[in-house]
């Protein structure tokens, strides 16, 4: 056993929260995670996101590797398998793909020239261990890796079915049903919608919510079919939270029959059984939670609106598809991973040369991107060099006016300076002028004080004499007597 595991988690694009709209890839990556981290509590994801990554996805692969050294590697997407580094290189790293999707059943009704089944049978001979949806599966997914030249299948085969996230519901007052969701090359609903609206209007009663993806349309309108946009997962559930039924209208296909539908298990998560008219892995194998229904039949439909969920197996069947429980199988290989004994194969070489050249094709895209962003850079430098150059021609023409205005200014500056030199040597002149009288005025009064203080003096003797001459008169007796 590994104590505190790292294992590398390869995707194409961001977990969004259920605020936002999710993809089936997306629900699939979260609830593996929360199932892995509540059941190996110390172990480490790290995730590698080619929606972060600019460059070559290959080479951003083998270099994130190499620094993280991890212990086991998940890819989530079948394509990115082929583009790993040689078990050599990783050092026999265990690598797990995740094929809960029946991709090659997918393709027969794609316009695909063998992309898919070359990655997918890439995907299964560089593999070790592979994550499988339900049991109904085995045999597709036995039949591919045998002819891949995979054995050890017993071991490496892990049954990790698609897990549901449980809500509260509130029956509604009036028949309602809901569905909805991307419509798949390999699907065509609208035959049974229109059918099942002509029944609801039979009974005067009944609407269908039915939520599209802003890139799609329904073909059709009608007074009891209220079409949604999709804008978030918490917003689909909480309609479906409040309906009685969930359709798949979806016909018959071998595709419908071999796979598990992301929107089944919305529609048990909240409670809610499904009426499918395709016989897919639920209606055989929960045919009480998804009944099949023909919808051209008016008293077989009014008869499953009749039936009510047993609900102890919808409980059940919640419980067994919680994240924590569908990781079981996982989790006990990641126990003790290992790679798988590989033995040349001819089918496997062959597909060598056209993944040389599907990395070739790829590195040229990314070449000619390379030289597309270098081209947008050179025209928008170039841009900016005219700009420049138009700017130091203004700026050019407005030294030569600022040299002309500075010359006047030093001009100016230069008679302002020579008429305040001749002002200040008039000036100087005056107050030496000034000076000189206010000097002569200064003797002159000097002269005069002094003039004044000997008058003062002399002025003081006389009284002094006058005052001696008074009291000398006064003393004297008179020469007469009367």
């Amino acid at each position: 056993m590994i104590n505190h595991m790292k294992l590398c988690i390869l995707h194409h694009h961001h977990l969004a929260p259920t605020s936002k709209p999710q993809t089936g890839a997306n629900i699939r990556l979260e609830h593996l995670c929360k199932g892995i981290q509540h059941r190996l509590p110390t172990s480490r994801l790290d995730f590698v996101c080619k929606e972060d990554v600019e460059g070559n996805w290959k080479e951003h692969i083998a270099k994130h590797l190499q620094y993280s050294k991890p212990d086991v590697i998940l890819c989530t997407q079948i394509e990115d398998v082929a583009l790993l580094p040689t078990r050599q290189e990783l050092q026999n790293t265990p690598v797990i793909t995740d094929l809960y999707a029946p991709r090659l059943m997918e393709t027969m009704f794609e316009q695909d020239r063998g992309e898919v089944s070359h990655h997918l049978l890439l995907a299964l001979h560089r593999s070790d261990a592979y994550l499988v949806a339900h049991r109904l599966q085995r045999d597709h997914w036995t039949a591919l890796l045998r002819l891949i030249g995979v054995s050890e299948l017993s071991t490496r085969m892990l049954m990790t079915p698609l897990a549901l996230d449980i809500e509260r519901s509130t029956p509604p007052k009036t028949l309602t049903l809901v569905g909805g969701g991307r419509v798949w090359p390999w699907q065509h609903p609208w035959d049974n919608l229109q059918q099942l609206l002509r029944i609801l209007d039979n009974q005067d009663n009944g609407q269908i919510h039915w939520f599209s993806p802003p890139d799609q349309s329904v073909p059709f309108t009608h007074p009891r079919l209220m079409v949604h946009p999709w804008t978030s997962r918490e917003a689909y559930r909480s309609v479906i939270a409040k309906t009685d039924f969930g359709l798949d209208l979806n016909p018959d296909s071998p595709e419908r029959y071999l796979a598990c539908a992301f929107r089944h298990m919305e529609f048990l998560g909240c409670n809610k059984p499904i009426l499918s008219a395709n016989q897919n892995v639920l209606t055989r194998s929960q045919p009480k939670l998804c009944r099949y229904v023909d919808f051209t039949d008016e008293t077989t439909v009014l008869q499953a609106f009749n039936q009510p969920i047993p609900k102890k197996a919808l409980q059940q069947f919640q419980e067994q598809h919680l994240p924590q429980n569908i990781v079981g199988s996982l989790i006990q290989w990641l126990q003790d991973p290992s790679c798988r004994t590989v033995k040349p194969h001819l089918l496997v070489e062959a597909l060598q040369p056209q993944q040389q050249n599907f990395e070739a094709i790829a590195k040229l895209e990314e070449l000619e991107q390379q030289i597309h962003v270098l081209e947008k850079t050179r025209l928008h430098q170039s841009t900016l060099l005219e700009q420049a150059n138009l700017q130091v021609q203004q700026g050019t023409a407005s030294l030569l006016k600022v040299t002309t205005a500075m010359e006047q200014l030093s001009a100016f500056k230069n008679d302002v300076a020579h008429n305040w030199s001749d002002f200040i040597k008039q000036q100087q002149d005056h107050i030496q002028s000034l000076q000189q009288q206010l000097n002569a005025l200064l003797a002159d009064n000097a002269k005069k004080s002094a003039e004044l203080a000997a008058m003062d003096q002399l002025r003081a003797r006389l009284e002094n004499d006058l005052q001696h001459l008074r009291e000398e008169l006064n003393n004297r007796k008179p020469l007469w007597r009367r």
